[in-house]
């Protein structure tokens, strides 16, 4: 976790009340601080699975924790079963080569971008819009990671002309 960014704070705390919620039985034994330097994320992955070799999933909540956790895992042949889930990643997740890799929970940026600008519209031709707006993040597996959905929200494609920014889609 970054403490300079307030969101992954947000989101673990929010992480946590959901697991202590929903999964009493699932316990938490390490929290470590973020960076976004990946040979650093590399260290804390090492340190923690040295700390904890029984581990059965390792939650990352950020894009270069992910990379450098993945990197250990794959760099050790031994660690078997341990599962990463990850948040946010830059690009298509690699979850059909990587097998620690479970899942991604990846916020829906196209879909911010397109609501910003119809927020924004409306306010010029001076209709309300609200202050706030939550999108829900996706989950991806492997069994979405193909899909339509997926795909075009992780699209980065920007070709001008392609992508239609109405409130009709």
């Amino acid at each position: 976790m970054d403490p300079d960014v307030t969101g992954t704070m947000i989101r673990a705390r929010a992480f946590e009340r959901f697991l202590a919620r929903n999964y009493a039985g699932v316990q938490i034994v390490d929290r470590r601080m973020g960076s976004y330097n990946v040979p650093h994320e590399q260290q804390v992955a090492e340190d923690t699975l040295r700390a904890h070799p029984h581990l059965d999933v390792i939650v990352d909540l950020m894009s270069p924790s992910v990379d450098g956790t993945l990197s250990v895992l794959d760099a050790s042949p031994a660690i078997h079963g341990i599962k990463v889930i990850g948040f946010d990643l830059a690009g298509l997740p690699s979850l059909e080569q990587n097998p620690h890799l479970d899942c991604v929970i990846q916020a829906d940026t196209r879909s911010m971008g397109r609501r910003a600008i119809e927020l924004i519209h409306a306010r010029q031709l001076g209709q309300s819009a609200p202050h706030v707006i939550s999108l829900p993040p996706k989950l991806i597996t492997r069994a979405n990671i193909d899909s339509q959905e997926v795909r075009g929200m992780l699209s980065q494609d920007w070709t001008l002309g392609r992508w239609q920014w109405t409130s009709s889609q």
